[in-house]
């Protein structure tokens, strides 16, 4: 008792501790994932989630699955109950229904970085928004895009040519910059038709900026530690500590500008547009849609629109650049066509860059997971049935209310193909991109991200030697 008396705070700090090491203690042995298999290891502490921060993004998920198989639990930091981590089809059709639905710590992130747009949003909101949002990402909307995101990626080219031929025809670029110019100016574009200036508008220093800083955060142990802390505390992110204030930046600089569209009206719109087109439907009655909804569906698109395209496409050339055989054969496909490739060329009539696009949508994807929690007590039942360690076979699995769930998944929508494909056949019509040796690995920080091995302070990058495609200047 005189300890106690003495020593309050660590008395307190250490009962918490045991707290909550008995409680996970008696949910492995004694709760409903307790017969599924799982990986070995994992720390004490901080469980398998850590081994899975550290490991290039996905890379542990896909090792368990070939040790596992397709369903199987892991053990969450900060004693945190175990997690189930599934890619069962039977599964993902159970919980992706409405079975399941977005943490309460996720869909705190999320309103912090972009608002509450369909990231966010479940149930009915979910519904009307999917549903008031979808006709403008249909194939024949996705193909009415098709000049202005030619445009655009012509321009950022032009940009870099210039760069280049001032390098006397060779320079060490930071791909991510780059890449991110082009797909930040088709975002913004499409959402709100505003002129982004291939990255030098003063709207687009501050996005990336924020952005930049965000991810070197993530990147490090301290934000996989600030996560798990928020997840375990989630009051926290209330508090005015400037790096968890930090993360609404992006949304705040996006929300102004789109703000002054809004208040200008749609009829001084040049072009036709995702906000414009809201805005007039919402001022007829014919959308239920608050002005801070249609200020978050515009933060999404800017921010998650553009940075996992851009994802997608710094990967796909980093790999071209290290297999520069493949690089020449996607290179030869675009000039068998004789012209510039026409949307029907490059959404039907290019095998080889379909190919591409769909390696690195499978191998390098956007996100290393999806998560999800339990609505209510049910049973999942299993497509493919896994083993544990004692050989039982599991068909289905019993979980409480509040279970976590990790899904290994990532989709993309026709507009991201078609930037994707649009943007990588027009740089490699004017550039050849040379491996430079540095050792790249990747990790999960909101989005999949490149760093140099050695180096990861400095956050996202990726340097790639870039040169003139002969006889070019």
């Amino acid at each position: 008792m005189s300890f106690i008396a003495e020593h309050p705070l660590a008395s307190l700090s250490s009962a918490v501790v045991l707290f909550f090491a008995i409680r996970k203690l008696s949910q492995s042995f004694a709760g409903p994932l307790r017969r599924l298999p799982g990986p070995s290891g994992g720390h004490w502490f901080w469980g398998h989630e850590l081994i899975a921060f550290e490991r290039p993004s996905g890379d542990a998920y896909t090792e368990w699955i070939d040790t596992c198989g397709q369903t199987y639990k892991i053990k969450g930091a900060m004693f945190h109950p175990d997690i189930l981590v599934t890619v069962d089809p039977g599964a993902l059709n159970h919980m992706l229904s409405k079975e399941a639905e977005k943490s309460d710590f996720i869909r705190t992130m999320t309103d912090r970085v972009v608002g509450k747009s369909l990231p966010y949003v479940s149930g009915d909101t979910h519904k009307r928004q999917r549903y008031q949002l979808s006709p403008f990402f249909t194939t024949q909307a996705t193909r009415e895009t098709f000049d202005m995101i030619k445009s655009c990626a012509q321009t950022v080219a032009d940009r870099l040519r210039s760069e280049v031929t001032k390098s006397s025809g060779s320079m060490i670029m930071n791909l991510p910059d780059w890449i991110g110019r082009a797909t930040l100016d088709i975002i913004g574009r499409f959402a709100f038709d505003f002129d982004f200036k291939c990255g030098e508008s003063n709207t687009a220093k501050t996005i990336q900026q924020a952005w930049n800083e965000q991810v070197k955060l993530a990147m490090q142990r301290a934000g996989f530690i600030g996560l798990v802390v928020l997840r375990a505390f989630p009051w926290i992110v209330d508090l005015p500590i400037p790096a968890i204030q930090q993360e609404g930046a992006v949304k705040r600089a996006v929300r102004d500008v789109a703000r002054k569209v809004i208040e200008r009206g749609p009829s001084e719109t040049k072009r036709k547009n995702l906000l414009s087109t809201l805005v007039t439907l919402a001022s007829r009655g014919e959308l239920d849609a608050s002005s801070d909804e249609l200020l978050d569906h515009i933060s999404t698109l800017v921010l998650v629109g553009h940075e996992t395209t851009a994802g997608s496409l710094t990967w796909a050339l980093y790999e071209l650049a290290k297999k520069p055989e493949y690089q020449t054969r996607l290179r030869e496909e675009i000039k068998q066509l004789g012209r510039e490739p026409t949307y029907e060329d490059l959404m039907g009539r290019m095998p080889f860059l379909d190919a591409v696009m769909k390696e690195i949508f499978r191998h390098r994807p956007g996100s290393s997971h999806t998560e999800r929690v339990a609505l209510k007590d049910d049973v999942i039942r299993l497509k493919n049935p896994v083993y544990n360690d004692r050989g039982d076979k599991i068909t289905e699995i019993p979980i409480k209310a509040g279970q976590l769930i990790h899904i290994p998944l990532y989709l993309s929508t026709m507009l991201a193909i078609l930037e994707f494909k649009v943007i990588l056949s027009t740089y490699l019509r004017y550039f050849e991109f040379h491996d430079t040796g540095a050792t790249i690995s990747h990790r999960f920080a909101n989005t999949l991200q490149p760093y140099v091995v050695g180096d990861e302070a400095k956050g996202n990058q990726l340097p790639l030697r870039v040169s003139l495609v002969g006889g070019q200047k």
